[in-house]
């Protein structure tokens, strides 16, 4: 079944992931009747086929949260050492 126009610009809208999520639930949030769902199917069939690219500003994002996580690791352990410092250093008297 050829996949309609309208049909698969409101996928691209919706996005692979929710369209994908749509499929399993099978709720009618996103996918109103069974031509629609079937639509839907072979579109993510289609976009899963495809090669993946990963888009430059989702490796950024990714990179800096990447980044953000150890800051607040290396600062936490500083924290830690910090407070220990005490007890740390009566046990070696």
């Amino acid at each position: 079944m050829a996949i309609s126009d309208a049909n698969r610009a409101y996928f691209k809208d919706v996005g692979l992931s929710r369209v994908s999520r749509e499929l399993v639930l099978r709720s009618p949030y996103y996918l109103i009747n069974n031509d629609q769902r079937r639509q839907a199917s072979e579109w993510a069939e289609e976009q899963l086929a495809k090669p993946q690219q990963e888009k430059p500003a989702a490796k950024m994002h990714e990179t800096a949260l990447f980044y953000a996580a150890l800051l607040v690791s290396i600062l936490a352990a500083i924290a830690t050492l910090i407070a220990v410092w005490p007890v740390i250093a009566g046990y070696f008297k």
